[in-house]
């Protein structure tokens, strides 16, 4: 199961550039958003998703099956999207947080050195009670980075993915590139979470 966030010591400042063998680098269409996830996550959506209102939300998805994913604890994987910046994650975790599918569920801070806010952890979830389910809604840590609001869904179908679960989780990231967000080009309230209803990929 999907355990608390690591809070080291000394945490990184930027994630590596290297993937660990097994595992590849993704970077989204808008050259924004990253992370790391295993080869065997063919099916990959670095789609932004169009919001009508808002414009284009950065968006990147990857598993083995993106839409088992985001409406079933069937298969495992992850999703990050990007937000005009909100200073309160509360408001995204009320959200986009899941009521049901899981044995239990808590919501705790998170804080990996890059980014802090909260996350939420979801543990027995899927009819045999072996998916876990995080949804992490993070700014970046530095305080005078206002550049947008980050949100994560990373799912283990099964106990034997909970690695990759954990590497996705310690890589997501914004590349060097990355500019601030405004409601031009983020939506404040557009994506779905895995599991709630069907989503628009992009």
């Amino acid at each position: 199961m999907v355990g608390s966030p690591a809070r080291a010591s000394a945490p990184p400042t930027s994630p590596p550039d290297t993937a660990p063998e097994g595992y590849v680098r993704l970077v989204d269409d808008t050259g924004l958003l990253t992370i790391v996830v295993p080869e065997t996550w063919t099916d990959v959506d670095p789609v932004p998703v169009e919001d009508v209102d808002n414009g284009p939300q950065p968006w990147l998805a990857a598993s083995t099956d993106i839409d088992q994913f985001l409406q079933t604890f069937d298969a495992s994987g992850a999703l990050i999207t990007a937000f005009a910046y909100d200073p309160d994650p509360q408001f995204l975790i009320d959200q986009f947080s899941l009521l049901e599918g899981c044995t239990d569920f808590v919501v705790e801070p998170f804080d990996d050195g890059r980014f802090a806010g909260l996350v939420q952890l979801g543990i027995g979830c899927g009819e045999g009670g072996e998916a876990s389910w995080t949804l992490i809604v993070a700014n970046p840590a530095a305080p005078t980075d206002q550049s947008l609001t980050a949100m994560v869904q990373l799912q283990s179908a099964s106990p034997a993915d909970d690695e990759a679960v954990r590497i996705a989780r310690e890589s997501f990231a914004t590349t060097t590139a990355s500019t601030a967000l405004t409601a031009s080009t983020a939506s404040t309230a557009s994506s779905t979470p895995a599991n709630s209803q069907p989503a628009d990929p992009g």
